[in-house]
Formats: structure tokens, sequence, C-alpha cells
């Protein structure tokens, strides 16, 4: 009587069961269940509500390790499709995004810092060569910001907006660095977004990004940079008052 054999076992997703630097690890052990052929390129991931669960996590922690490992190549998202695993020799085998906080003052002015560096860069080169289908995304993007109901939905709209202005730029390699460093960068919009919602003020910050698009859109450049630098001065005041991330 033949017996039958017992079927392999596969690695599985292990749920999440530390909180610092969620999206880290959820990143890291992605890139593993990738590079053992459990998600082969070619594959699509399960969606990210699916992945939460399995993981433990939230939405929003799989979709920054998602955006990162995106970001380096390793995973595409398509329209209609879903999250699409792309081959190994598109991403580093050893690549660690940075996923961490801004724990300390310094580091945030850094931070701070290195998002004029990147975005004084995206909206010169967005302005520059801004066609209608340019314009019509940028105002969808607002659109979606305006229309958004609570301070989550804000902040996603309001990252997604700035990518798209570094999509918009054209240059790969920035618009990359921008999704690097996007963790970091949620968790310091987030603050900032919590606060101006909790104290009525949330109008203040939409100003900003109307003048931010309107100007792009008008070729105004300089007019640009100046509701950028609202947008980080008002985080760097509000940086220097909040006590240090636990």
């Amino acid at each position: 009587m033949a017996t039958s054999l017992p079927e392999p076992t596969m690695p599985t997703i292990q749920p999440i069961t530390r909180h610092h630097s969620l999206g880290a690890t959820i990143a890291q052990q992605l890139q593993q269940l990738i590079q053992q052929g459990v998600y082969p390129a070619g594959s699509l991931l399960p969606s990210q509500r699916e992945l939460a669960r399995q993981f433990g996590a939230s939405v929003p922690s799989v979709r920054e390790a998602i955006s990162v490992l995106s970001a380096v190549g390793l995973l595409e998202a398509r329209t209609g499709q879903g999250t699409v695993v792309r081959s190994l020799s598109s991403a580093s085998s050893d690549f660690t995004g940075w996923l961490g906080l801004a724990d300390d003052q310094r580091e945030m002015r850094d931070l701070l810092q290195t998002r004029q560096l990147l975005e004084q860069f995206t909206i010169r080169q967005a302005t520059a060569q801004l066609d209608d289908l340019g314009r019509e995304r940028l105002c969808a993007a607002l659109k979606q910001l305006e229309d958004s109901q609570n301070s989550e939905r804000y902040v996603s709209a309001d990252m997604a907006l700035h990518l798209l202005i570094a999509d918009l730029a054209g240059n790969v390699v920035v618009s990359r660095l921008m999704r690097i460093i996007q963790q970091p960068l949620q968790q310091q919009v987030r603050r900032s977004v919590s606060h101006l919602y909790n104290t009525g003020q949330l109008e203040i910050s939409l100003q900003d990004h109307r003048l931010l698009v309107s100007a792009i859109c008008g070729g105004q450049s300089e007019q640009a940079f100046t509701a950028l630098y609202s947008m980080l001065e008002r985080a760097e005041r509000l940086g220097a008052q909040s006590p240090r991330p636990s």
C-alpha cells in the first residue's frame, strides 16, 4: 500500500512580537521570504491587509515596508494587479533600509535638512518639466489631501503628494532616496499633523500645500520653496518642543 509523502514545510510569516522599528522588521522578513523563494520573481504578494493580519501589525507598517523594498527595486506596485516581486538581481541582497525613527533633536534637524535638500531639487526639476498630465496628477493628489477625513488619511495623502513631486522630477535615484527616508519622515509628519489637527489649525498645512502645488503648476519654483520652508520650519519648531520618542 502506497504511503503519501508529507508535504515540504515552507517558511512562513511569523507574527511580529516587538514594536520598535516595526516597518524595518517587516521589510527584513519579507526580504528573507523573497530570497528563500516563498515569493518568487513575478509572483504577487498578499494584499497589505492580509500581510498586516499575518504579521500581527498595522496596514501602515506593512505599507512602509513595501514602499522601501519597492524603492530599491525588490518589489513593484502595479495598478490593477497588486505588489509584484521583481528578480533578486534588481535589488541588493543585503539591503537594510533606514526605517527607524529620528530619535533625538540633532537627528531630526539632520533629517529635515536632508528633506530640504532633496525637495529643493525635486521641486525645481518638476517645475521645469511639468506637463499637462503632471499638473492633473498634482491637482488630484492635492484634492486627496483636502478630502482627507482624519489625521491618518491626511498623513498618507501628504506623503503621497511629496513622493509624486519626486517622481515628476524624473530622477530615479532621488525618488528612491525620498522613499528610503519615508518612515522617519512619516513619523515627523504624523506628529506635526496630529498637533495641527488637535488644535484646529490643519488649514495652515493645507494652505502651504495649495501654494506648493499652485507654484509648481505655474512654473514658479521660488514660491514653491516658500511653501516648503514653511512646512519645515513648523516641523522643526514642533520637534524642538516634543519629548524624545520612547
